[in-house]
C-alpha cells in the first residue's frame, strides 16, 4: 500500500487519510476501475469499512448538513454587476465573514466588506489561504512555477503592505 496523509484543510488526521486511502485503493481493485462518489459512499455502508465514519448516516443529520451545504453553493454563488472604470463587471456579491470578532459568520454583501478593514482583511486571509492551498496541491507541476511564483510574491506583498502580525491576527471566521 501507498503512504497517504490528510491535505491542508482536511476534517480527518494522517491516521485516518491512511485508512481512507487503502480503502479507496481496495475498493478500486474490487471494481476494476477508479470509483466515483457513488461508489465509495455506497462502499461505505458497511460498518466495517474505514470510510464508515466520516459519513453522516443519520438521513434527517445528513439532510441538514446537504441544506446548509446548498444554502452555502447559493449564497457564494451569486454575482453582482459593478462599475470599473466606466464598464460594468460581474463580482461575488455575497461572502461568508464575521462583522466583528465576536459574531457569527454570516453572509455579507460585498459593498459593506468594501467598507470594513476588519471583513476585508478576513476575505485578504481566505484569498491568500486558499491560493496557497492550491500551490500546494499542484507543486509538483512543472507547467505551473510561474503561478507558484506569483502566488508567493503576492502574499510576501501584502503581508509587507498591512504586516505579518495584522494578517495574523485576523480571525479567521470563514
Amino acid at each position: 500500500m501507498k503512504r497517504y496523509k490528510a491535505a491542508a484543510g482536511a476534517q480527518f488526521n494522517d491516521k485516518k487519510a491512511q485508512a481512507y486511502g487503502e480503502a479507496l485503493e481496495r475498493l478500486e481493485t474490487v471494481l476494476g476501475r477508479p470509483p466515483g462518489s457513488d461508489d465509495i459512499w455506497k462502499a461505505a455502508r458497511d460498518k466495517g469499512n474505514p470510510l464508515h465514519g466520516a459519513f453522516q448516516w443519520n438521513v434527517r443529520k445528513a439532510a441538514i448538513q446537504y441544506w446548509r451545504s446548498q444554502a452555502r453553493h447559493i449564497a457564494s454563488h451569486i454575482e453582482i454587476f459593478v462599475t470599473i472604470r466606466n464598464k460594468q463587471r460581474p463580482m461575488r456579491a455575497y461572502f461568508s465573514v464575521k462583522r466583528h470578532p465576536e459574531d457569527p459568520v454570516r453572509y455579507v454583501n460585498t459593498e459593506s466588506i468594501s467598507d470594513s478593514p476588519y471583513m476585508r482583511g478576513q476575505i485578504v486571509k481566505q484569498a491568500l489561504s486558499e491560493a496557497e492551498n492550491w500551490s500546494l496541491r499542484y507543486r509538483h507541476y512543472r507547467e505551473f512555477r510561474a503561478i507558484h511564483a506569483s502566488i508567493k510574491a503576492t502574499k510576501k506583498a501584502v503581508v509587507k503592505r498591512i504586516g505579518q502580525g495584522r494578517l495574523a491576527r485576523v480571525r479567521n471566521g470563514m
